[in-house]
């Protein structure tokens, strides 16, 4: 069969999570005999003026669409781009995919998805974080607080965003803009909605009914996704309580690779090392942005005044300013904080190897993270967070150490019990269960379900789109699941 993949952005230029895993997906079913193109974003140009670029990357062909040159701006493009409908019209024509699966949406849109349905293809959907309810897609607002998701009249994301717009555009002075933005009545955001909504809001282009109907409009995309799929209980029943399908739903756990035989004696040595003296060294790897808690474990490791230990920072460091400011600063003042830059995904066991205790210090909702499966698989110690993603596959005290959210003294605790424990984390490391799903498992319980889908379309008698005149433009001319 063939597969068209498609996500938000991918490598060589962005290798984060969601991008690993489709690239690792992508991989695993061509050695299952699919013929596989993943579609993904461009918007950070060298595409020399070429709307869509080709290349191959570790032997993935992928299609690379430069939004900015297909038109359109604004809040509305990063969930829906019907400028793009004919790019995707003649995609869909020329590669003739069996199935559209849909890694991320973001910058795409879910326009996607309404085009796949159109050409009575079926839809899988992976849901790796909240970008379906939430315009921040991890339920946390400008300020970093949790959220529950949108009100019914959506007015609570017309503010957060324009509070953290503000913020943004005012420099220092957005502190101003943080103490006083929640303080805010709810019936003064719903007259400014209403103004920015108004004629003269609209010829200024400014954001208003895109950001309150939000939610709304993707709802109506999702609705045609035949198999939404999902790592965690967590995402899944946070989907559900916001009105999607629960009959879709498959939660399969993310596949990784498994460390070879030469890793394994490298990750078994480390903690035997510890018992002789070398420095305990504690790990973070990762996206260095505040949701991620980074700098709460650079305070945390400053308090704890540790004997005999390090911490290895792993990341892109100019990826948030304010991160990269406060571990810098924390790094000077403290040698034994060291910053090690980015590494390609086939070291992971490598760089784990020199890490006794990897910490997760999340300040979100965390889909079972590739990092958090590497470090089980290792059997490195952990240090995580209680978010649901992360506790669903970590017991506190078995396979590692659970720290309250955003609280740096807990972690300070954490790290203290650690470093005086550090003689038994080998035998605490023997005793780890470990994490078996590798990523040829997983592609292939994902196989099966593309399987059961075109035995569906088959008996249902679906037809190719061979014109790109008979794919509709707009959503509601896009035929419902129960009539495709």
């Amino acid at each position: 069969m063939k597969v068209l993949l498609t996500i938000h952005s991918f490598f060589p230029r962005h290798y984060h999570g969601t991008e690993r895993h489709t690239l690792d997906l992508a991989k695993s079913l061509q050695k299952l005999g699919c013929d596989v193109v993943v579609l993904t974003a461009n918007y950070d140009g060298d595409t020399l003026g070429r709307v869509l670029t080709e290349y191959v990357y570790e032997d993935v062909r992928v299609l690379a669409l430069d939004i900015r040159l297909a038109g359109g701006s604004g809040f509305r493009f990063q969930y829906e781009r019907p400028q793009i409908a004919d790019i995707l019209g003649r995609i869909l024509c020329e590669e003739k995919p069996d199935l559209v699966h849909c890694c991320h949406l973001m910058h795409l849109g879910a326009t996607v998805i309404g085009f796949a349905k159109a050409a009575k293809l079926p839809v899988v959907c992976s849901l790796t974080d909240f970008y379906g309810i939430c315009w921040t897609t991890k339920l946390l607002t400008s300020l970093g607080s949790p959220c529950d998701g949108p009100l019914p009249d959506g007015i609570n994301c017309f503010a957060d965003f324009y509070v953290g717009a503000s913020m943004r555009a005012l420099g220092r002075f957005g502190n101003w803009v943080r103490y006083l933005g929640p303080f805010v009545p709810h019936f003064s955001w719903v007259m400014l909605e209403k103004c920015f909504n108004s004629w003269l809001g609209r010829r200024l282009e400014l954001p208003a009914e895109d950001i309150r109907l939000r939610k709304e409009r993707l709802l109506k995309y999702y609705q045609n996704v035949d198999v939404f799929l999902t790592a965690s209980d967590c995402v899944k029943d946070t989907y559900i309580s916001h009105g999607f399908p629960a009959d879709r739903f498959k939660k399969i756990p993310f596949g990784i690779g498994q460390p070879d035989e030469s890793e394994k004696v490298a990750l078994g040595q480390r903690y035997a090392e510890v018992q002789k003296g070398a420095p305990l060294v504690f790990g973070f790897i990762g996206q260095i942005a505040r949701h991620k808690g980074v700098h709460l474990l650079v305070k945390a490791f400053q308090r704890a005044h540790l004997p005999n230990a390090e911490l290895h920072i792993y990341g892109d460091l100019n990826q948030d300013r304010e991160a990269m400011n406060r571990i810098l600063k924390a790094k000077d003042a403290d040698p034994r904080i060291k910053c090690l830059g980015t590494f390609p995904g086939n070291e992971i066991y490598q760089k784990l190897s020199s890490i006794h205790v990897m910490c997760v210090p999340s300040q979100w909702a965390e889909n079972a993270p590739l990092v958090l499966l590497n470090g089980l698989a290792s059997k490195t110690i952990l240090i995580v967070a209680p978010e649901k993603g992360l506790v669903e596959f970590v017991q506190d005290g078995a396979s590692g150490l659970v720290f309250e959210t955003n609280n740096v003294e807990s972690l300070t605790i954490a790290m203290r019990d650690v470093s005086e424990r550090r003689n038994c984390l080998l035998e605490l490391s023997r005793s780890m269960a470990g994490y078996r799903q590798t990523g040829e498992s997983y592609a292939q319980q994902i196989c099966q379900i593309y399987q059961e889908l075109l035995s569906q379309r088959k008996t249902s008698g679906g037809v190719e789109i061979v014109d790109t005149s008979q794919v509709p433009m707009a959503l509601n001319q896009v035929p419902s699941r129960s009539g495709s």
